[in-house]
């Protein structure tokens, strides 16, 4: 299969917060806050269900934090987590509005927010749970940094040396900052959010480019996928022409539909769901065509890209 990058194939960053520590966090392992004194870690929740607490109680005013950052990020989660199939799409909308539905007008290390999924651990005994908070930049993060959103999870990652399976091991109720897993991104000025690792980066660029080769229009669509989702505004203008290019010129079935899954991506970040939602139905079309397709491609259609659009449409009028 060819090395598509679009929307949520890219799943070998699925892992790297395990390795660097959170933006604004001491790169020494440290224990940090113990969880909370309401124990809602020892809750006896149900499976998927959904419960979250503030520390101290009470919202700090919500920043009107762009959409599109929120909802793309959220569908990485989705997928670390293996929530896609085993969610229904209300525990997914309400998943989606417990994590992303605080995030402050600024950073404050005085708050958090734990969310909860029940029955994650343990044959369902135990539950995942999400610290969310909002750290001041540093001189690490790029220019323009309002904050740094972090979800640490209560867990730790390992993978089975034999077989490579990635496994999740609960924690014992600490969080070990540069041991348990985490997943973290920017908070701009402008209010758009990036998850880091989708910040530009010209080394990605160039290995997208080398690794196309002569394949130009693999090359568009794998360079528009890292457009759309980065923190530049300036390569922009280039994704719809490059999509386009490659829907209509490449003779290559899997390359005109990563190009559509695209065209569906980038008319949801500039808020145009009608478009969205009309590339998407071609995707669907083309897909159901002669050919067979990898089953990769099958579920984006099926599965994670319905149910970004939903989602987006679920949130569009409600801003935190």
């Amino acid at each position: 299969m060819k090395n598509f990058v679009f929307i949520i194939l890219v799943l070998s960053v699925v892992f790297t917060g395990c390795i660097t520590p959170p933006y604004g966090v001491s790169e020494k392992v440290s224990y940090s806050w113990v969880f909370d004194q309401n124990k809602l870690s020892e809750r006896k929740l149900s499976k998927n269900e959904i419960v979250y607490r503030d520390n101290p109680a009470g919202l700090p005013n919500g920043a009107d934090v762009d959409l599109f950052g929120r909802v793309s990020w959220f569908n990485s989660l989705l997928e670390i987590f293996s929530l896609q199939e085993s969610m229904s799409f209300e525990d997914k909308d309400s998943l989606f509005k417990a994590l992303f539905g605080f995030i402050p007008d600024e950073p404050t290390d005085d708050f958090y927010r734990a969310v909860a999924i029940g029955g994650y651990f343990k044959n369902g005994k135990e539950s995942l749970i999400l610290y969310a908070r909002v750290y001041k930049p540093t001189d690490r993060t790029p220019d323009g940094s309002k904050g740094i959103l972090d979800f640490t999870g209560n867990f730790i990652v390992t993978q089975t040396v034999k077989t490579s399976k990635i496994n999740f091991i609960p924690s014992n109720n600490v969080i070990i900052h540069g041991a348990n897993w985490f997943s973290n991104g920017i908070i701009f000025s402008d209010n758009s959010i990036v998850k880091a690792s989708y910040l530009y980066s010209q080394e990605n660029e160039d290995e997208i480019k080398k690794e196309a080769g002569d394949d130009i229009y693999m090359q568009y669509v794998n360079l528009a996928d890292i457009y759309i989702k980065d923190e530049l505004k300036d390569n922009d203008d280039k994704i719809l022409e490059m999509l386009n290019d490659a829907y209509n010129n490449s003779a290559d079935l899997l390359t005109r539909l990563a190009a559509k899954l695209n065209t569906f991506l980038y008319y949801l970040y500039i808020n145009d769901l009608d478009s969205a939602e009309a590339a998407l139905t071609t995707a669907a079309q083309l897909a159901n065509g002669p050919e067979s397709i990898n089953p990769d491609f099958r579920r984006v259609i099926d599965i994670e890209a319905p149910t970004m659009l939903k989602i987006y449409k679920n949130n569009a009028a409600v801003q935190p």
